[in-house]
């Protein structure tokens, strides 16, 4: 059981001292599943056996790729970013004046205090 297990060690070093308790355990229990795969088929190595688990774990749990372009803007995600109606039509024009940093923009009208 050690010769198999030295032969495809885990070998991401951690900082925590229990990280090579933990990667041993994952390494026991590869293991001890090809030791039981084998009885069932006895010519699949242990390489290829532990590249099933990874594929099948990735296809299970792995992160799908992002898809490029802008984002969604469905009312959705939107929604909570919205500026209520009560202020967007309250007839006080409220525009967009560009300031010198451009950072920020400042309403051109009135100041308007929200009660």
């Amino acid at each position: 059981m050690d010769q198999n297990i030295a032969t495809y060690r885990i070998s991401i070093r951690g900082k925590k001292w229990w990280w090579p308790i933990f990667t041993w355990l994952i390494d026991v229990s590869v293991n001890n599943a090809w030791v039981l795969q084998r009885k069932v088929n006895p010519n699949m190595p242990q390489l290829q056996f532990r590249r099933e688990i990874v594929r099948n774990l990735l296809l299970k749990y792995g992160t799908k790729p992002k898809v490029g372009g802008r984002p969604s803007t469905s009312m959705s995600s939107v929604s909570c970013n919205r500026i209520s109606d009560n202020i967007r039509y309250d007839g006080k024009n409220h525009l967009i004046i560009p300031t010198l940093e451009k950072k920020r923009k400042r309403c051109a009208g009135e100041r308007v205090f929200v009660e």
